[in-house]
């Protein structure tokens, strides 16, 4: 979700969500007011894959602090996973916050291929930030498994496409 969304979204109805990930850029210094959902992390760079002039990429701690987070604030049982509500945001809600859904939902005991359907049917339009993807792969020791269900999804998203317009 776009950081605007889940600003107004928190605003209307601040006991939705159980749980927050925050992703903001390092351009940015004001933080949102999501102290509302106490279960929360808040992360600080930018949708870049490598260092571009002032903008900074995710880094190895970055995704290590996401992951245990994750497994942390995990719900204990079945019926706290059944009510876990789940809100991850970004400037745009493309990249970056589909990217740490996807790899929530994976440290959380969540297949690649179990994630990566709850992510595409709760937000059309994701393209998760590959090095973030690719970082969480290594550390939780997936085997290319998380990288791979990336590059699946891009490639029926390509095919679907080509498919629309010829």
């Amino acid at each position: 979700m776009s950081r605007h969304d889940a600003c107004e979204v928190l605003a209307r109805q601040p006991n939705k969500f159980t749980h927050l990930v925050s992703i903001i850029g390092t351009d940015d210094h004001t933080i949102p007011p999501f102290q509302v959902v106490d279960n929360r992390v808040e992360l600080q760079f930018d949708d870049v894959l490598r260092p571009f002039g002032a903008y900074t990429p995710p880094n190895e701690h970055d995704i290590r602090r996401l992951i245990a987070w994750a497994i942390e604030t995990k719900p204990k049982d079945e019926d706290g996973m059944r009510f876990a509500r789940y809100l991850f945001h970004c400037a745009a809600g493309i990249s970056r916050s589909t990217a740490a859904a996807f790899i929530v939902l994976v440290a959380i005991g969540f297949s690649e291929g179990e994630a990566m359907g709850m992510l595409t049917r709760a937000r059309k339009i994701a393209r998760p930030h590959q090095g973030m993807v690719a970082m969480a792969d290594a550390q939780l020791g997936r085997n290319g498994a998380m990288v791979d269900a990336i590059v699946e999804f891009e490639a029926r998203r390509r095919a679907s496409y080509r498919s629309s317009v010829a």
